[in-house]
């Protein structure tokens, strides 16, 4: 039953990422609490969109903080996530977060696994709007469901992120297990990474 679920998913996903022009991704939206905004696919349009890349890029260095890898972030970086670690994984989703009339205020992303949906990458990078971001993740978490009902959705949170713990408490979400992570370190780049025996 499981490959059900999740062939479904994969396949809304790429439909989602197919969208090459602007007016394509804009008819694959997700309406977020009434109107309040929406949930813009990034899709194979976003490629070429140097100004997004570059948001993006500011997004993820302002956040650096919330993720458990930290490393120097480039534009030039951000276009190979963008192309190879995001549209060119059919397990991965991200959405743009917008206001009311499309500006974008942050992106809300999922991953599929085996047995689970992941919610990922949830990031707010403007200010404006507020209230918008919880009602996104509901959005999102929603039309998972509605393409393929999940069998469990889960989350990870850094431990010392308090903010980010108690905005996923309001939307319902509770405390599961906990893992030590270890820091490693290659130049520049730091990842936190599960601490294992001992």
């Amino acid at each position: 039953m499981s490959d059900v679920w999740r062939t479904a998913l994969v396949e809304a996903i790429a439909f989602m990422k197919a969208a090459e022009r602007p007016d394509e991704a804009w008819l694959r939206r997700i309406e977020v609490g009434d109107g309040a905004g929406w949930l813009l696919p990034v899709c194979r349009l976003h490629r070429r969109d140097d100004a997004l890349i570059a948001r993006l890029s500011r997004w993820r260095d302002a956040s650096q903080f919330a993720f458990p890898t930290r490393f120097p972030v480039t534009e030039d970086g951000t276009r190979r996530w963008l192309d190879v670690a995001l549209l060119e994984r059919a397990d991965r989703m991200l959405f743009l977060v917008t206001d009311a009339v499309g500006a974008p205020i942050g992106h809300v992303g999922l991953v599929v696994h085996a047995d689970a949906i992941e919610a990922d990458n949830i990031v707010r990078g403007e200010d404006g709007a507020p209230g918008l971001m919880g009602p996104a993740l509901l959005a999102l978490l929603a039309w998972a469901e509605q393409e393929a009902a999940p069998p469990e959705v889960f989350l990870r949170v850094l431990d010392e992120n308090a903010h980010a713990i108690g905005f996923y408490h309001r939307l319902g979400f509770v405390d599961g297990s906990r893992e030590d992570l270890v820091e490693r370190r290659d130049g520049e780049r730091v990842t936190l990474m599960p601490a294992g025996p001992g």
